[in-house]
């Protein structure tokens, strides 16, 4: 693994800084999955709204 100074792997921080903010505990091969429930959530609640705004 490349480290630096014993910190994390050069990998885990660019899975962190791609993932933004949430990196922290979007890493792993989990990150893709949660990114997609949240994007399917967002969609969601902007019909729900359009819906119920109708």
């Amino acid at each position: 693994m490349l480290t630096d100074e014993g910190g994390p792997s050069l990998t885990v921080k660019v899975i962190a800084m791609m993932n933004g903010p949430m990196g922290t505990w979007m890493m792993g091969g989990m990150a893709l999955v949660w990114v997609l429930v949240f994007v399917a959530l967002l969609l969601a609640i902007a019909a729900l709204v359009k819906y119920l705004r109708t």
